[in-house]
């Protein structure tokens, strides 16, 4: 009598339980929001190899980046030097600023340096580098924040994005 019964509850098990193993968790429908509203604010968003020697605030190899594309009208012009801030795990006087120091040998303008130092200020912890390239500027981040963080991004990249990028380039 118990036999068909627990073959029956075996099988629903059985069709129920892969169905529910493929849900999205709660990390990842959050992840999903904060994404979408991202794109409504026109930020791009792409998953990256962590950059070298940052800070990388979990084991993740590759992190989400959030991308101000450049505008129309850097589009017709000779795009900026592509650069690379990254928070390193030690505040150092040789660094740019703090823990935040270069990557590789391309810098921003120094005519922006002042600008880039208030903004670095102002990131989220949970930002480990901020460049700017072909593509826009844009950030690394953990997602730890809310869609507030996404605005408050958005606002930090748009005034990076305002920097002047031509100028006298460093030794």
């Amino acid at each position: 009598m118990w036999i068909p019964v627990i073959i029956v509850a075996l099988a629903v098990v059985m069709v129920v339980g892969p169905v529910m193993l493929m849900r999205p968790t709660n990390l990842q429908r959050r992840q999903s929001r904060l994404r979408a509203y991202a794109g409504g604010k026109g930020l791009r968003v792409r998953l990256q190899a962590v950059p070298e020697g940052a800070k990388s605030p979990d084991a993740r190899q590759l992190l989400p980046v959030y991308i101000l594309p450049a505008t129309d009208a850097e589009a017709g012009t000779k795009p900026p030097p592509p650069w690379l801030l990254v928070r390193r795990s030690l505040s150092h006087e040789i660094h740019f600023s703090g823990h935040w120091d270069w990557q590789g040998d391309q810098r921003a303008a120094p005519c922006c340096w002042d600008g880039l130092r208030e903004t670095l200020e102002r990131l989220p912890a949970d930002v480990i580098a901020l460049g700017r390239g072909p593509q826009g500027v844009y950030v690394f981040w953990a997602e730890e924040g809310s869609e507030q963080s996404v605005d408050r991004l958005c606002d930090l990249l748009l005034q990076v994005s305002e920097l002047p990028h031509r100028g006298n380039s460093p030794p």
